[in-house]
């Protein structure tokens, strides 16, 4: 479970960040990458700490609370994304502090994943978190594409759609199915997986939720990052 909450929390904003820099804050390539140092290197200078920790106090509290200060960094993102002033400042408290959350839980949940296994599946136990990363990518590029269609064909994207973008196991009418880019994960796992995504777009302000938070109804904005982000899914 800690292998899942982080890969869909934290990396679905490996590709939305560098987008909201360059097309909502106006930054170019360099400063957009500067920038976005404040997400990534508390990943590499954090894990140190969180292994000795986990020593000390039990993988059981080092990754639920690496989970926490990941949202908790998401929630100050937001009032930084959405700030009359937004700048790569108002973005910098959060994104520390989301690294630091992603520092906390990476090394813990993959020493306890691949620990938990004989020496010989090591390798495998590796895989499935880097599977699980990978996974959340893919499943970025679908419900972002499938958006796009569904408001160009003049439909309402739910969170059931954006489930059914996650697995093609949920049944769905064909009329809708043809307008939808689908991962093949398992349905049990896809209610997860379209959540984090969604939140990461609507931290951002390229998704809205015009619905009700039990029965979610999206819709992009018109901001220059959903501009930007079309033109790049188009090419």
């Amino acid at each position: 479970m800690g292998s899942i909450g982080m890969n869909f929390s934290f990396w679905p904003f490996i590709i939305f960040l560098p987008i909201f820099y360059q097309t909502a804050l106006h930054y170019d390539i360099v400063t957009a990458g500067c920038s976005l140092l404040a997400y990534t290197l508390p990943t590499l200078v954090v894990p140190p700490m969180a292994e000795r920790l986990s020593h000390r106090y039990q993988p059981g509290i080092v990754i639920p609370l690496g989970m926490f200060t990941i949202g908790l960094g998401f929630i100050l993102m937001r009032f930084g994304a959405v700030s009359a002033v937004a700048s790569g400042l108002t973005m910098l408290p959060g994104s520390l502090v989301a690294g630091v959350g992603l520092g906390l839980t990476n090394t813990p949940t993959t020493n306890t994943t691949t620990g938990s296994v004989p020496s010989n599946r090591a390798g495998m136990a590796s895989g499935m978190d880097i599977s699980a990363r990978l996974i959340s990518l893919a499943i970025n590029i679908a419900v972002m594409k499938s958006m796009f269609k569904f408001r160009a064909a003049g439909l309402s994207f739910t969170g059931e759609m954006a489930k059914c973008c996650a697995s093609d196991k949920i049944r769905i009418a064909a009329s809708l199915s043809k307008e939808l880019v689908r991962y093949t994960v398992s349905a049990s796992t896809a209610p997860t997986q379209a959540s984090s995504t969604m939140q990461a777009l609507q931290t951002l302000g390229v998704v809205i939720n015009k619905g009700s938070p039990k029965l979610p109804v999206y819709e992009l904005t018109d901001t220059p990052a959903t501009t930007r982000l079309q033109s790049l899914l188009a090419a």
